[in-house]
């Protein structure tokens, strides 16, 4: 199987607006850039030559009409069939608003609109320079102790993390991590961007892997760190990433995939 990997950098140029959170400080532009947010893809090609693309970004949603136009042009352009192409969000309540055309805070900008499609479309093209061949293994741990049941305390959540690495002659190269936990440390009062739990737990798993693995959100309706969590500001966004990217690394990586 050959995978090809990328990593797009989405962050707007003040001054820009934030999404999540429909309250009315969300109408003032954002203060500030506390971290960058990204796109990471995934682009999977198999022995027949059948392409699959995925990607997520640092977001907190994506219109169905955007993520049409985004995968109309990878279709049209390179070739690949529409419905292999996905893109998903990490759930990010902290992120850019601009691209967002029904939003009722903050204000739509056309430019950034453009850059924003445009960054899915050069992560598809770096993922086709990157493609190479490699083996693929899995692995799978509960993790607890930083998210639960959001509603109800000391009751169960889906706490199992997954883990794909993608090697190349032993080396890993690109992964995905699976967990299924609202990206969401900080308070509906932060007015600066930020990747929140979802992307800065990938930065600090990329610092002890050498990658940058995609995230994946998975159902995660019902889970957060809303009674585990020591407070809602940056110190504690760090505490949880780095108490969190500690557990996973830990995950043992052995079963193959074909």
């Amino acid at each position: 199987m050959l995978v090809g990997h990328a990593r797009k950098d989405i962050t707007p140029t003040p001054p820009f607006y934030l999404l999540g959170y429909k309250t009315e400080l969300r109408n003032q532009p954002a203060k500030g850039i506390h971290d960058h947010i990204f796109i990471n893809a995934l682009l999977f090609c198999d022995e027949k030559g059948e392409q699959s693309f995925l990607a997520t970004g640092d977001l907190l949603e994506i219109e169905d009409i955007v993520a049409a136009d985004i995968r109309q042009k990878i279709s049209r352009r390179f070739g690949i069939a529409f419905d292999h192409i996905i893109i998903g969000v990490t759930h990010d309540h902290h992120s850019v608003r601009d691209y967002h055309r029904t939003w009722e805070f903050g204000k739509f900008s056309q430019s950034y609109y453009d850059f924003f499609v445009n960054s899915f479309i050069k992560a598809f093209e770096e993922c086709r320079e990157t493609l190479t061949e490699v083996t693929a293994h899995y692995g799978q741990r509960e993790i607890l102790g930083y998210y639960s049941n959001r509603n109800h305390p000391n009751k169960s959540a889906d706490n199992v993390v997954s883990v794909i690495k993608f090697t190349q002659e032993d080396k890993p190269v690109a992964g995905i991590v699976n967990i299924a936990v609202h990206s969401t440390v900080l308070s509906s009062n932060n007015q600066y961007l930020t990747a929140d739990l979802a992307g800065n737990l990938c930065t600090k798993l990329a610092e002890k892997w050498g990658f940058f693995p995609l995230m994946l959100i998975g159902c995660a309706a019902d889970s957060s760190n809303r009674f585990e969590r020591q407070g809602q500001d940056f110190n504690e966004l760090e505490r949880t990433t780095s108490g969190l990217a500690s557990a996973i690394t830990q995950i043992k990586i052995s079963k193959k995939l074909n």
